[in-house]
């Protein structure tokens, strides 16, 4: 029999959906199915209070009984929100660079204010808190493995986005930041995820190499006609990489 994955995620996941609508599950060693956050909160956010700090909150209730409920064989999948960064990597009048410590093999942006590493690591984690807050709370209702799954890297392609701008339009009146502005960012999204996950058990799963272009950002095969995500073509490469770790 088929091990059971259950994906539980927001709207990168359905890049993964896609991709299954493409393939016959008969067919593939593991099983899937797909669980949408946005069937429990339209914003997203897992854990409550949102207006909240990092010590008084707990877990959606409904996302709760779901857990409890459902999800009680093979492994669960996460992949909460994913682009929360990105407002803050595409307008170029608020553009700035910062020094990865744990990669100082990017280039800088000399051109652009400097942000202290921990002083940005620290609002990411302010703005993502839900999500780091919420993997132990997961992890605690039900009795099968979790594993996070790393959410897309951002588009470097500056004209794309410009001719895609969905939900950013607003934010490019003055132009779009250098691409390697949303990059880092990206980095640190996935650092403190990464962090989160050791802390507490869960296994994190990098993204792999062949949904990456030459620099690191998204592959262009995966653009999906937006500033952020993913087609059917990058689902089916997830689907591959799963099979192959899981």
């Amino acid at each position: 029999m088929s091990k059971m994955i259950t994906i539980w995620g927001h709207s990168h996941i359905a890049a993964i959906s896609a991709a299954l609508q493409l393939v016959d599950q008969k067919n593939l060693r593991l099983q899937y199915r797909i669980k949408s956050g946005f069937d429990f909160r339209s914003d997203g956010w897992i854990v409550e209070p949102i207006d909240g700090n990092f010590e008084t909150y707990w877990l959606n209730t409904e996302i709760a009984q779901w857990l409890r409920n459902n999800v009680n064989e093979g492994i669960l999948v996460i992949q909460i929100s994913g682009s929360d960064y990105l407002p803050y990597g595409i307008s170029a009048a608020q553009a700035f660079d910062v020094i990865l410590p744990f990669d100082k093999t990017i280039d800088q942006l000399p051109s652009l204010t400097m942000i202290p590493y921990l002083e940005l690591k620290s609002k990411i984690k302010n703005v993502i808190r839900h999500i780091l807050l919420g993997i132990p709370l997961i992890k605690q209702e039900i009795n099968v493995p979790v594993i996070y799954l790393e959410t897309p890297p951002p588009i470097g392609d500056n004209e794309y986005i410009r001719a895609h701008p969905s939900w950013a339009a607003g934010l490019m009146n003055e132009g779009i930041a250098d691409p390697l502005v949303r990059y880092k960012l990206w980095r640190i999204h996935s650092q403190l995820i990464q962090e989160a996950c050791e802390k507490h058990g869960v296994r994190f799963i990098s993204l792999p190499s062949s949904v990456l272009d030459e620099r690191g950002f998204l592959h262009p095969s995966a653009y999906d006609g937006d500033v952020m995500h993913a087609n059917a073509w990058y689902g089916h490469q997830l689907l591959s990489h799963l099979d192959s770790v899981l």
